[in-house]
């Protein structure tokens, strides 16, 4: 985010190396514990913005209710 809007970043090796991580151990962990969540990269996630505007963002790692 720059000035509280969120802003285009291009992404690095060792950035995208940790979200692979990061999604791989969460998704072992949510199938471990039997818990109803699903681990996905690359989705784009929809914000509004104070002014009312939506937007969408697309995070490294998203953890999601499967319901």
């Amino acid at each position: 985010m720059v000035n509280g809007e969120i802003v285009k970043i291009a992404i690095t090796r060792n950035h995208d190396n940790i979200g692979e991580f990061t999604d791989r151990h969460f998704y072992q962990e949510s199938d471990r514990l039997k818990l109803n969540y699903v681990v996905k990269r690359g989705i784009t996630i929809k914000t509004t913005t104070k002014e009312g505007m939506e937007q969408g963002r697309v995070p490294d790692v998203s953890v999601i209710d499967r319901t």
